[in-house]
């Protein structure tokens, strides 16, 4: 038995399910891509936040620059995420803006990828250490000048 195709306008129930969930998906897509990067960028912040003059530690600071890259990669996965279902979906509007979004995205993960990548000033290179020359009992020293 052949099945006569839907009407125009009227999708089929397979087709409103389909629907539902790519609403549903590029919905929470949406949401995730507002809130966690920026939450991941508040956490890292609050790592390096001191109180009383104090500095942050190395650690700290190793911490907050990994929480910053997972802000980063986090930011460009989920509109690219976004963008492929869109298209799958139909949803040329939702498409548009997660490829906008994804621009967006781009631009500040290079940003705060390049802003990471500076040293700070406060951690100049430390000199590497070299032998130490010390005089020994017996008269001879291998030390320049004695």
């Amino acid at each position: 038995m052949q099945q006569t195709p839907a009407p125009q306008g009227v999708r089929a129930p397979d087709d409103a399910a389909d629907g539902l969930l790519a609403a549903l998906l590029l919905g929470l897509l949406w949401v995730a891509w507002v809130l966690v990067p920026v939450g991941l960028l508040l956490a890292g912040l609050g790592e390096t936040l001191t109180f009383f003059g104090e500095a942050p530690t190395a650690a700290e600071k190793a911490r907050a620059r990994e929480r910053y890259a997972w802000a980063a990669v986090v930011a460009l996965v989920l509109p690219a995420i976004g963008l492929v279902v869109s298209l799958r979906a139909r949803r040329r509007v939702h498409a548009i803006a997660f490829g906008c979004a994804l621009t967006v995205a781009g631009v500040v993960a290079l940003g705060v990828t390049l802003a990471a990548g500076y040293a700070d000033p406060d951690e100049a290179p430390q000199p590497e250490r070299g032998v130490v020359c010390q005089e020994r009992s017996g008269g001879d020293s291998d030390c320049p000048g004695g």
